[in-house]
């Protein structure tokens, strides 16, 4: 997060600025603590959900497959059984 010390030296002092001017920056800090918690755990759960979405839209997908896939089997038994009767209707005659 920090690249180096500048950026160390940069982040206390303006934390100081904000800081110095509070009654209790302990309670601040404490609050700022919370709140970046807080949304740590809705990025969390945010994370999660889209993750949960997206394994159940790749589900989906199979499910059309496959009965796609059963669909089709059942057609070429049809056929299969039809043609067999066709070859069997010929050679008796």
């Amino acid at each position: 997060m920090l690249g180096n010390l500048d950026d160390l030296i940069v982040v206390v002092v303006v934390g100081i600025l904000l800081l110095g001017g509070v009654k209790n920056p302990h309670k601040v800090a404490r609050d700022v603590g919370k709140t970046i918690n807080e949304m740590k755990n809705v990025q969390r759960q945010f994370s999660e959900e889209l993750k949960r979405e997206i394994d159940k839209s790749l589900e989906e997908p199979d499910q059309d497959v496959k009965s796609t896939v059963q669909d089709l089997e059942k057609r070429i038994k049809e056929l299969q059984d039809e043609l067999e009767r066709l070859k069997n209707g010929s050679n008796e005659e």
